[in-house]
């Protein structure tokens, strides 16, 4: 097998946002950050929230897409649990950011999206926690509140991590290559677990590495959901 290792690492430089990219994201981060919490500060019946940098920012697996644009995820964090429906928190979160941008704001099943138009997405799930709760839970569009722990996740995933990163780029192609299919795939969770699971360090041969990862999934990943995550009782 030809060594194809100098080309997959020129790939992972041109999937990998830079840092010009990295300063211009936290900078809108930040301003949402301010904006909902002064929002929330004049909502009766509300304290105001925390936030969590999660998901493949807090991995370093994010990627470019093929269009340019990339997704962050922006936890939304209650100390306790809200006193109205799901929908009703999600609400008040795109009431304090719709017009934040250009290119608007989404209310989706699982998070509010913030569109910075060509160059990025801010995706905000809420979730709440009480002091007394081991596991977070995530605001569902139109249902309930559902445990999704997204910093177990993160510990998870990096007790699998090598010093090399590269587990990071492996899960980097794996992302890159599902979002330029065209067709329904499987999620950046989904992916993230998969190469997780099936990592085989090898020491500068990315090409070597990601082999297994192509292996077929016993789900065959044929349906909208995720793989059962080792440590949560639903699937994401």
């Amino acid at each position: 097998m030809s060594n194809c290792n100098n080309l997959f690492q020129q790939f992972n430089q041109a999937i990998s946002p830079g840092s010009a990219r990295i300063d211009k994201l936290t900078a809108s981060r930040e301003a949402l950050k301010n904006k909902i919490i002064q929002s929330f500060k004049e909502k009766p019946g509300y304290k105001v929230p925390d936030f969590y940098i999660q998901g493949s920012y807090k991995m370093d697996t994010m990627i470019v897409k093929k269009d340019g644009t990339y997704d962050v995820d922006l936890g939304i964090y209650f100390k306790e649990k809200p006193m109205v429906t799901c929908t009703t928190v999600m609400t008040h979160v795109i009431d304090a950011v719709r017009n934040h941008t250009t290119g608007g704001a989404q209310h989706r099943e699982r998070c509010i999206r913030v569109i910075y138009a060509g160059e990025y997405n801010i995706d905000l799930p809420v979730y709440f926690q009480g002091p007394y709760e081991s596991k977070a839970k995530m605001a569902i569009k139109n249902g309930d509140w559902r445990t999704d722990d997204p910093e177990e996740f993160v510990l998870w995933f990096n007790k699998r991590k090598d010093t090399k990163g590269q587990l990071l780029r492996i899960v980097k192609y794996l992302k890159r290559w599902a979002s330029e299919r065209g067709f329904k795939m499987p999620s950046g969770v989904a992916l993230t677990v998969w190469a997780a699971e099936k990592f085989y360090a090898s020491d500068g041969r990315d090409d070597f590495a990601l082999y297994p990862s192509g292996e077929p999934h016993p789900l065959g990943f044929s349906g909208p959901g995720s793989p059962r995550l080792p440590f949560e009782e639903k699937l994401i």
